[in-house]
């Protein structure tokens, strides 16, 4: 990350991209690194103009560091509806597969560098990924599963859940 940091201080855009691109190519998935690299990337992209990059990198980032933020740039930038579904769903099945690893949860060593701490599944991402993939169902389902009471912490579907419920009258 230093370099990235240093060729972008020199505006090297084109070696920041080779470095980022080396970078994303070699470091493991669930690395919290690799979306830091990937917003370098993603930078390069928009100062060069290079819309694919940048679509790589959103991506990207948004694997490496799964979060409504990421997910919401990541469909803002999308340019068809189906691109965006094609989104929510590779999104949704990260959400899933960090789910089933580990019970959702990180593995902790503490004494493990920062650079190799691994991503975790914030919240209530697969919930909004239904919502937002207009799948009311698979979001009520969801639902049913958060607690009867503390629903209002940030963890529990039923922060958003059950409002949004409510003013949908669903």
């Amino acid at each position: 990350v230093a370099w990235l940091e240093a060729l972008k201080k020199d505006h090297e855009y084109e070696d920041m991209i080779r470095a980022a691109s080396l970078g994303l190519e070699r470091l493991p998935a669930r690395l919290q690194i690799r979306s830091k690299i990937a917003d370098f990337l993603g930078e390069a992209a928009v100062r060069l103009k290079k819309e694919d990059l940048i679509d790589r990198s959103l991506m990207e980032a948004l694997r490496a560091d799964p979060c409504l933020e990421r997910l919401l740039d990541a469909l803002d930038n999308s340019r068809s509806s189906e691109k965006r579904k094609a989104i929510l769903d590779e999104t949704l099945a990260l959400v899933e597969t960090f789910r089933k690893k580990e019970g959702g949860s990180r593995t902790w060593e503490y004494d493990r560098l920062p650079d190799f701490l691994e991503s975790d599944v914030r919240g209530n991402l697969g919930l909004y990924c239904h919502l937002l993939k207009g799948d009311y169902e698979n979001a009520a389902v969801l639902l049913r599963k958060s607690k009867p009471l503390g629903w209002s912490s940030g963890e529990d579907a039923g922060g958003l859940g059950v409002p949004f419920f409510l003013l949908a009258k669903w």
